[in-house]
């Protein structure tokens, strides 16, 4: 509401600027003393500004229109371009001082602008057209009305005409053929409602209305010969050409909103009211104006006219009324009355054509008695032979063998048929539907070839992979509960990708699938053809066979992992998979129940053992899971329980000979089973997902023991892939820094390689490093492509593994490969630790080369209660020894041990 009262003000100030405008520019001359000639040019180029205006504006609202309202626009702008160019014309004439008597050539221009602009008030904002004849007789009615109401006003004025007979005629045609475009526009504008464009409509109404009084203004002036530029006739003929202007401009507003649609019924459908006052009114017309103009005569006259003008007015008007509502009531009780007398006849016919069924109606001697439209589209012989012809004509032998048994049944029994059933000569499924009738038979048919189609697709879907095309899961696990024969015995090989994840991280899941398609088709080609293959998800893949040996079950599996493990070139990129097996056989002492299961349980075998390896079920390698699973199970709880414990080993800063920090090493305490190795553990950890929580507890416990060390010392904790991968693990870490109150650059996080094969866990080791804690990167040189990671990633710090520290200062090989490392990691600004240093040797040999040493050397891992004792050992050392010879804390406590 309140925009609506902001736009109508807006509306209304604007127009009151420019009227303003428009008065003083057009009483400048009067105001400036200027001479007759300069005062006419002046005028005269005002004169010219409003049709020019119009006519560049509704140019552009064509062309932000469509449809029947570009077309009045466009008729619109024609009407006032012959304005422009009559104008222009009328002032050529002036100006050369080559006046011709009234009328001349450009007056053509003007009644040609008058038709125009009919035609487009009648066209804009409708989307139904009159037709051409009734549009043409409503405009001739009006015409001739207006014609005797403009004879009657200027009664006085054409008997006393300077002008000659025909110029008279002319001169007031002028106003009547105006007031005709005016007396339509107003129509339109009553009788068919506009919606959004009703101002526009308006607008244009209200300048025709001025057009016509400007004519009427002239026609009067010209047969008293007293026309004068820069009259009244003039000014209204400005505001006429601008209120067109005005017009268009509202209109391109409109057209730039998206909601001036109409609803066609009610939009096109004139008022009762208004229809029936049309008449009426052109009476009211001509009448009026005789009796104002006084050609009924004057006095008592002119007051008996008026009344005879309103009687006979409402007259007409009342009677219009009644005959246009009584022609319409008969219309609809006609309607009515037929819409029922036919209702009973073709109620059965609509029924059968609105249906979405082919319908076809026969007697007891199978002749055709009716057929919809549907039945004709699918049987196009029906056009041929039509109702009344033999039903069996449409059908060659081999169809009605098909379906005359069935249909013969039904007669003879009553009952329906209902069927599904290819024809071959028309290349579709039909859904039949066979119903007997006390004379006859209806059958009801339709094609049901494509939903048959998706409905196979939909089978198919849900019967095999969608990437491989391999049987589903779903069909795998109902093969394998399919009941045995006595002497059948069944089999499942279970096969899983080795390196897939790692392929699929570091090339792209589009590579990582068209390696599945690859391996599917491989696994595939090493069996017989129908025989059931599966993948069960993911990089899992399953093979169901009977009746095979064991050993011919462990060649089969053999050959599969040959043939997975040879290079795979896919989308630019060879690659190399493959695979490790696990296979149960009823044979080899596996339930069919459980087949799937201990085949499984094989197969983590396989894996264990290292990896391409094919593993057949045996019953030991069931007691191995079970304890594994008692394991994991503990460990869900091992941290609740207390039974987890860190145990430190400390980093020596080979340039100050002392400790720079520890490492936290998470030690499992079993109840039971006493200590339990990390590589037992935490590979269970991370295969349950437990190592979220427990690798939190690690983190926690490591921030509250280096809490109580001196504030150089660092703590070193190792991080998991899985970690890194979870959700709340920034969150994990700022929180526990602050709760132990621990500066972020103490805190040190050591990652493998395995960690960046996925580029998801980039973003999070840039935000921890963000956060000034350091990041390690753990076991280097034992990973898949150690330099690229180097290159995507800046680590604080590089722990070269105990693999190339063994064998120094002893291999020169060995040596090589540090110091290359070490150059690599200086170059590109990181921090050298050894790990596994045992011996002098390797120490003397790593100080020279290494910023920390780790390793039995140096010290063993210890007890957080252990580590005041060695720091102080280590700084009473440092105070008795050489500053080059490293503190033998280590040694010390293992002699102190023993």
């Amino acid at each position: 509401m309140k925009l609506a009262r902001r736009a109508v003000l807006s509306r209304v100030c604007l127009g009151a600027v420019a009227a303003g405008s428009l008065a003083a520019l057009w009483n400048l001359p009067r105001w400036a003393s200027w001479n007759e000639d300069i005062s006419t040019t002046w005028l005269a180029a005002l004169q010219l500004a409003g049709p020019l205006a119009a006519f560049v504006l509704g140019c552009l609202a064509a062309l932000a229109s469509k449809g029947r309202d570009r077309t009045a626009w466009q008729l619109l702008a024609a009407g006032s371009l012959f304005y422009l160019v009559g104008n222009i014309a009328y002032i050529l004439a002036a100006l050369s001082g080559d006046v011709k008597a009234f009328p001349t050539l450009p007056d053509l221009a003007f009644f040609l602008m008058a038709l125009l602009f009919a035609a487009g008030i009648m066209i804009y904002g409708r989307r139904q057209s009159l037709p051409l004849m009734i549009t043409a007789c409503n405009f001739i009615l009006l015409y001739g009305a207006v014609i005797f109401g403009v004879r009657f006003l200027l009664h006085y004025e054409i008997k006393d005409s300077l002008l000659n007979e025909f110029a008279t005629m002319v001169a007031f045609l002028y106003p009547a053929l105006w007031g005709s475009v005016a007396a339509l526009a107003v129509i339109r504008l009553v009788l068919y409602p506009s919606g959004a464009r009703r101002l526009p409509i308006a607008l244009l109404c209200v300048a025709v209305l001025v057009e016509a009084a400007a004519d009427l203004i002239y026609a009067s002036q010209l047969m008293r010969d007293v026309f004068q530029v820069g009259g009244w006739a003039h000014l209204l003929w400005m505001i006429s050409a601008l209120t067109v202007a005005w017009a268009a401009i509202e209109h391109i507003l409109l057209a730039r909103a998206p909601e001036i649609e109409f609803d066609d019924g009610k939009q096109e459908k004139p008022r009762l009211l208004g229809q029936a006052a049309v008449p009426a009114l052109i009476l009211f017309l001509i009448l009026i104006t005789g009796t104002i103009s006084g050609a009924f005569g004057r006095g008592l006259y002119q007051y008996f006219a008026a009344c005879l003008t309103i009687v006979l007015t409402l007259t007409v008007g009342l009677r219009e009324l009644w005959v246009i509502k009584t022609r319409r009531d008969l219309h609809s009780i006609a309607e009515e009355r037929l819409f029922k007398l036919s209702e009973s006849e073709d109620q059965l016919t609509s029924v059968l054509e609105s249906t979405s069924d082919s319908v076809l109606v026969l007697d007891l001697d199978w002749t055709i008695r009716f057929f919809n439209r549907r039945a004709l589209e699918l049987v196009p012989e029906l056009a041929e032979f039509g109702v009344g012809s033999r039903y069996w004509n449409l059908f060659r032998r081999d169809e009605r063998e098909i379906f005359e048994p069935s249909l013969e049944r039904v007669l003879a029994t009553g009952e329906p048929w209902e069927v599904e059933v290819f024809s071959p000569a028309r290349q579709m499924w039909l859904d039949l539907r066979a119903f007997p009738t006390g004379n006859g038979i209806s059958l009801f048919f339709r094609d049901i070839t494509e939903q048959r189609r998706i409905r196979e697709e939909n089978e198919h879907l849900a019967q095999h992979d969608f990437l491989t095309g391999l049987f589903s899961r779903s069909v795998f696990n109902r093969r394998i509960e399919e009941e045995l024969g006595a002497n059948d015995s069944r089999a499942v090989l279970v096969i899983d990708l080795d390196f897939f994840k790692e392929i699929n991280d570091t090339k792209g899941h589009a590579v990582g699938d068209a390696v599945l398609v690859e391996v599917a088709k491989r696994v595939r080609n090493c069996v017989p053809q129908h025989t059931l293959v599966a993948r069960l998800g993911g990089d899992e893949f399953a093979i169901v066979l009977e009746n095979w040996l064991p050993r011919e079950l462990v060649r089969l599996g053999i050959q599969v992992v040959e043939t997975l493990s040879r290079p795979i070139v896919e989308l630019g990129h060879s690659l190399t998979v493959g695979a490790s097996v696990g296979i149960a056989s009823t044979h080899a002492g596996a339930g069919r129940a459980d087949l799937f299961i201990k085949a499984d349980i094989a197969l983590y075998d396989a894996k264990a053992a290292g990896r391409g390896r094919v593993m057949l079920f045996e019953p030991s390698m069931e007691a191995r899971i079970r304890d594994r699973w008692a394991l994991m199970a503990d460990l869900a709880h091992a941290a609740e329980n207390g039974e987890l414990e860190l145990a430190y080993q400390p980093l020596l800063d080979t340039a100050s000979r002392r400790t720079g920090g520890f490492e936290a090493l998470l030690r499992w305490r079993h109840p039971s089973r006493g200590m339990i190795r990390p590589d037992e553990f935490i590979p269970l950890a991370e295969e349950s997902g437990l190592i979220i929580a427990i690798g939190e507890w690690a983190l926690r416990a490591a921030l509250a023991e280096a809490a109580k060390w001196p504030e150089e010392l660092s703590v070193a904790v190792n991080i998991s892939t899985r970690q890194l991968a979870h959700a709340q693990f920034l969150d994990t870490i700022i929180t526990a820094l602050m709760d132990t109150c621990i500066d972020h650059r103490r805190l040190e996080l050591e990652v493998t390689e395995s960690a960046l094969l996925s580029e998801t866990n980039l973003p999070i080791l840039t935000e921890i490093n963000h956060l000034g804690v350091g990041i390690a990167l753990d076991d280097f040189g034992t990973g898949y492509s150690s330099l690229s990671y180097l290159q995507r990633f800046q680590f604080s710090k590089l722990k070269i593994d105990r693999s190339f520290i063994r064998s120094v200062p002893a291999d020169a090989k060995s040596k090589a490969i540090v110091r290359t490392v070490v150059d690599l990691a200086r170059t590109l600004g990181m921090h050298v630790t050894a790990e596994g240093v045992e011996t002098a040797e390797q120490f003397e040999w790593i100080a020279e080369n290494c910023d920390q040493v780790q390793g039995y050397f140096i010290a063993r891992p210890m007890s957080a209660a252990e580590i005041p004792a060695y720091l102080a050992f280590e700084s009473d050392k440092n105070r008795t020894t050489r500053s080059d010879v490293p503190p033998r804390v280590g040694l010390s406590t293992r002699k102190r041990r023993a």
